[in-house]
């Protein structure tokens, strides 16, 4: 539970979150800067890799040419630029886990 309030997906209820010295206790979660990588692994089955990791910048509206550099930028740093096509029921459980953790990088 404290991670999720760290996070901001739960609501502190007693006490205050200071990180780096600043009470973030009241921040919306996307204002935190901070992340978390769930044991399940939150990706959507009928999707590739690639997809799943555009999915997050398609919600938020990022236009096509930059959804397309960020997504190959983070598949190569990882190590998925391989593995862009494939679904996740075809990855090992740490490949998914680190797709799943990418998706989540892409957005920032």
């Amino acid at each position: 539970m404290q991670l999720r309030c760290l996070a901001g997906l739960e609501e502190v209820t007693s006490g205050r979150i200071y990180l780096d010295g600043s009470d973030i206790t009241d921040l919306a979660p996307r204002a935190r800067g901070i992340g978390m990588v769930f044991q399940q692994y939150s990706l959507f089955p009928n999707m590739t890799v690639e997809a799943n990791v555009a999915f997050g910048l398609r919600q938020q509206k990022v236009p096509k040419d930059e959804q397309i550099t960020r997504v190959n930028r983070m598949l190569e740093i990882v190590g998925l630029d391989k593995q862009r096509k494939h679904y996740p029921r075809e990855l090992s459980g740490g490949l998914q886990q680190r797709a799943a953790g990418t998706c989540r990088l892409s957005l920032r």
